[in-house]
């Protein structure tokens, strides 16, 4: 995720500061171990680290189920044959309220990176074995797993990704029907309980695996709006193979000028500190499987997550202010035709996060004329 500047811990009606933030985690404070923001350890010291990797421990809130995701180092307690049972659980899950299994279909993808080829292997063979047939996307972010998710009406969704972003990591990402982000309270926990305590068994034959690219269409439906870009300078992070690769696709015919920063950079702080040295136009912090991102002004000046979505709907937007994660915000935004931004910098348009349309949206906005960010946020 993209570090945070401000938190708001579960059940607290006021956000407090980072500091105060790490000394609560440091701290094993009571609310921390329910929060979204407790992998968020940015700025403890090496002893501050250990102290709460043994806390958790010894509490047992210290393994791979965190708020979003199943996420761990690679080989350590994500390894293949791990990643084939929780994959196996997932799907056991989606066919389980259906009259056959033959009619369950679950979308996967991955990152593509090639330290995570034996457990994308091993997801694809759990979701085969417990009976489902499997789409296969090929590398793909978790916006285009769930838009493909919710169109063809498939019933769970897997992205083997890397949310916590450093470099030998892994996590998998899980979707229900029509394309419901599982996170915890809710249907990751759910989904632990199966993991833990399997109540299927595997399928006597493997099913089919249908293999399909959808980021083509995808992509192609974001170019119009990028014609007629004005020549801005822009300085973006992001992690997320994939998401870099799609971006330097779509900007490489255009006149802006890219600045990416640099792994130490990777912070609000840092984003800020180098448009201002660049003189950019703005500049752009993608999280870890690019749903949410992080804006600020020429200024350095964040751009608040509910205005920013206000900007690229063109219609105002509602703020999600509990902390309860991807389920929740996507929860509050059924139904409703208004734009929704969460804690996480998620904006939330017809049901999914996309970091890259919204992207795309705000370049488009700010082409229609010379005015700075900081005054069409403001405006």
């Amino acid at each position: 995720m993209v570090p945070c500047e401000t938190f708001q811990c579960p059940g607290e009606p006021a956000t407090v500061t980072r500091a105060i933030h790490l000394a609560r985690l440091s701290n094993s404070h009571a609310a921390c171990r329910g929060c979204v923001h407790r992998q968020d350890t940015l700025g403890l010291n090496a002893a501050q680290l250990r102290r709460l990797e043994q806390h958790r421990s010894e509490q047992g809130t210290g393994g791979p189920w965190q708020p979003e995701a199943f996420a761990d180092e690679l080989g350590n307690r994500l390894n293949a044959a791990v990643v084939r049972n929780v994959a196996m659980a997932l799907a056991i899950g989606s066919t389980a309220s259906l009259l056959s299994a033959a009619t369950a279909q679950v979308v996967f993808a991955w990152d593509g990176r090639p330290q995570a080829a034996e457990l994308q292997r091993a997801a694809v063979e759990g979701l085969q074995l417990a009976g489902s047939r499997v789409l296969h996307l090929g590398t793909a972010t978790a916006a285009l797993l769930a838009r493909v998710l919710r169109d063809t009406h498939s019933q769970g969704g897997v992205l083997l990704a890397n949310q916590l972003g450093r470099p030998h990591t892994a996590s998998l990402s899980f979707w229900g029907p029509d394309a419901r982000p599982l996170s915890r309270p809710g249907g990751l926990a759910e989904l632990e309980q199966r993991a833990r305590c399997p109540a299927g068994r595997a399928a006597r034959r493997a099913s089919p695996v249908q293999y399909e690219d959808a980021a083509p269409a995808y992509l192609d439906r974001m170019r119009p709006a990028l014609h007629a870009l004005r020549p801005l300078h822009i300085v973006w992070g992001v992690r997320d193979r994939v998401m870099r690769a799609w971006l330097e696709g779509l900007m490489r015919n255009t006149a802006c000028e890219r600045i990416e920063l640099a792994d130490q950079q990777f912070s609000r702080s840092g984003l800020a500190r180098v448009v201002r040295e660049q003189q950019a136009h703005l500049g752009v912090l993608f999280d870890g499987l690019g749903e949410g991102l992080t804006v600020v002004d020429e200024l350095g000046n964040l751009v608040e997550p509910r205005r920013l979505a206000t900007l690229v709907a063109g219609q105002p937007a509602r703020e999600f202010p509990s902390p309860g994660g991807r389920e929740s915000a996507w929860g509050a935004s059924q139904g409703e035709a208004a734009p929704l931004a969460d804690q996480q910098g998620r904006v939330w348009i017809a049901g999914i996060a996309d970091g890259l349309e919204v992207f795309v949206r705000l370049l488009a906005v700010l082409s229609r004329g010379d005015t700075p960010l900081s005054r069409v946020a403001n405006g």
